[in-house]
């Protein structure tokens, strides 16, 4: 898949911080400030090859959607029911102030 060679560039690097810089300017292309489907970058923060990398990812994603256009608390909330469990307490608290 396209997203797994995403991944395997961003790795390259020996560096953690230009592999971590790489997947965030990534998943940031995918989202797009919320003019493209949430869907897109979560799939792409799920397929991270490790559990740091992936909780790094939906961190980021969160951020990343905190400072987007879309305010509606539906969409906020079910995005936070959307990704991984050890972070949605996280997401709520962030998201739904």
């Amino acid at each position: 898949e396209e997203m797994d060679k995403i991944y395997r560039w961003c790795l390259l690097t020996p560096h953690q911080d230009g592999q971590k810089a790489c997947i965030l300017y990534a998943q940031g292309s995918m989202y797009w400030s919320g003019a493209n489907d949430k869907k897109l970058p979560e799939h792409f923060c799920s397929l991270a090859p490790t559990e740091e990398i992936k909780n790094y990812c939906f961190e980021k994603l969160i951020g990343t959607i905190n400072k987007g256009e879309k305010k509606n608390p539906d969409y906020l909330k079910e995005f936070c029911s959307e990704i991984p469990t050890n972070l949605q307490k996280s997401c709520k608290d962030q998201l739904l102030k």
